[in-house]
């Protein structure tokens, strides 16, 4: 079983965002779709998940209604709009970046713009290409989770 983790500041909404853009769900489907995707990992409670749905709703990306659950019971149901599906594409693309600029300065690229002795060079943060393949693999599968 993997560990679970805290979800990094900035993230929340754009996991939340994407569990209810693959269907509509009340927020405890919510929380439990984001930990069966994250395998484990992320397991976040309902005092975070409805403050968020909170905002989403006074930012215009979701609608809600009351539906009947599965176990046969009222919930409030929240759905993404248009406007939602936007701000979840710009989150991802924020998300793509800052990855992007952790990898540049974790392998230590010459390309993040540094100059003279402060840099730290590829030959310095060798990594094996098993390993290095290994996160590239994880990379994408997140990635392909996060576009389903």
């Amino acid at each position: 079983m993997t560990k679970a983790a805290d979800v990094i500041q900035g993230t929340l909404d754009m996991l939340i965002l994407k569990a209810i853009a693959l269907e509509p769900m009340h927020g405890w489907g919510i929380g439990n779709h984001i930990q069966k995707m994250s395998r484990d990992t992320f397991r976040i409670g309902q005092g975070s998940i409805y403050p968020a749905l909170h905002r989403f709703e006074q930012r215009a990306w979701v609608t809600s209604y009351w539906r009947t659950t599965e176990n046969n019971r009222i919930a409030r149901y929240y759905e993404l709009n248009a406007a939602g599906r936007h701000a979840l594409a710009e989150e991802i693309a924020r998300w793509r970046s800052y990855i992007s600029a952790v990898d540049l300065v974790r392998i230590g690229s010459e390309a993040a713009g540094g100059k003279g002795g402060g840099t730290i060079t590829s030959a310095s943060c060798r990594i094996s290409a098993r390993e290095r393949s290994r996160e590239v693999f994880e990379r994408a599968r997140i990635s392909s989770n996060l576009e389903r």
